[in-house]
């Protein structure tokens, strides 16, 4: 496995992934927002990693924040629960995503993929 430095993640086939953000309004108006589900508007922010191995295998990371916002919310619960009234001071969600790309040959999965036959047995 390569070490990883400055000069390979900054090459076309290792580097970082996209940074990126983003902005969604609410799903849903306060009047019908739940405390099940306390999505306000949302704001994200995600970033992610890829590196190449060699030449079959990448193994990668990304994560994403998201901010729910306060999410206030005035829900009535029925007769015997009352209502309920409140919001949230820190909404966030933390995102965590690992993958392996595992390349195999082409012309067996061609080739499969065509006649539906058994792959070949190394």
């Amino acid at each position: 496995m390569t070490p990883v430095s400055a000069d390979n993640i900054a090459s076309e086939r290792n580097g970082y992934g996209p940074r990126d953000s983003a902005y969604d309004s609410s799903p849903v108006s306060e009047a019908n927002r739940t405390p099940t589900l306390p999505l306000d508007r949302q704001l994200r922010y995600g970033t992610g990693i890829q590196y190449q191995v060699n030449e079959k295998v990448t193994v990668g990371a990304a994560n994403e924040l998201l901010d729910g916002g306060k999410a206030p919310f005035n829900v009535r619960r029925g007769p015997l629960a009352g209502r309920l009234q409140g919001g949230y001071s820190t909404n966030l969600l933390d995102f965590l995503a690992v993958n392996l790309v595992w390349k195999l040959k082409r012309t067996w999965l061609i080739r499969y993929a065509l006649t539906n036959s058994a792959p070949p047995t190394a």
